[in-house]
């Protein structure tokens, strides 16, 4: 059983990775890092700015409804009627310390030397300092890869789609390009045609995530599919946007919250 300091950001589609990572006979979790910033190193104030500078608001807002979601949820639904538990659930229910880190880079990381690190949409670049002192990186992400690189993958995948018609959820090796490391597990589900949107896409994403951290076992499938093309992308801007909806493209919908209720964590 391979020892294993999980890295993430609390959200309502990380969470549930990070359950299902709990719950992996093949993993024991001897720490699990949360990132106490917005993004990057960047918390409070300097990083909504940075935000601000580097994406629109457009775009900023509704994804800053995901946050409100989560806190609504975490307030007013019980643990056992909610897709996700929080790190302070899960850091009791399974004796696991959860840390609140700010750089990544900065962390003491020599304390877990030759464990392996698994990143969970951890919002932050690791250096080759960093990534040294582990055994193994591996990371989760919701694009086929090297199709989908970046950050906000569901909202570039949904504007321009993949020729497959599927979205997939990856796990790949962490190395010092972002995303660019050797895939290890795959696996894919039949887009949705009629009136897409991100919320829509997360959550089918995520049901495949939940199976592949509740299954991982560090062998590559011999079974995966690479795409040919490589995209990468960051922080949208207002015409992004404006592209998005003119192509009848939605951030989030009501059913698209009901649905997310759907996500279970199967022990």
């Amino acid at each position: 059983m391979k020892k294993i300091v999980l890295v993430t950001y609390e959200g309502i589609y990380s969470l549930p990775l990070v359950e299902a990572c709990l719950n992996n006979k093949n993993i024991e979790v001897i720490k699990i890092l949360k990132s106490g910033t917005i993004y990057a190193e960047k918390t409070g104030i300097q990083g909504m700015l940075f935000l601000i500078k580097k994406s629109s608001l457009l775009f900023l807002v509704p994804k800053f409804f995901e946050s409100i979601l989560f806190l609504i949820y975490r307030k007013c639904v019980s643990k056992n009627n909610r897709p996700f538990k929080t790190l302070c659930e899960l850091e009791k229910e399974y004796d696991v310390p959860v840390e609140v880190i700010g750089d990544i880079n900065a962390y003491p990381h020599k304390q877990h030397e030759g464990a392996v690190l698994f990143s969970s949409y951890f919002n932050q670049i690791f250096s080759a300092k960093t990534l040294s002192y582990y055994s193994d990186t591996y990371n989760i992400h919701p694009a086929p890869l090297p199709e989908g690189r970046g950050l906000f993958s569901q909202f570039w995948l949904l504007l321009n789609p993949y020729h497959s018609g599927k979205y997939y959820q990856t796990i790949h090796k962490v190395t010092d390009k972002i995303d660019a490391g050797e895939v290890i597990k795959q696996q894919s589900v039949d887009a949705t045609l009629v009136a897409p949107s991100m919320g829509d896409y997360m959550n089918k994403v995520t049901v495949l995530g939940v199976d592949m951290m509740l299954n991982f076992d560090f062998l590559q499938d011999a079974d995966i599919h690479i795409p040919t093309s490589c995209s990468y992308n960051s922080f949208p801007q207002s015409h992004d946007v404006f592209c998005f909806w003119r192509k009848g493209l939605r951030f989030m919908r009501i059913r698209d919250v009901k649905n997310y209720f759907k996500i279970k964590v199967i022990k």
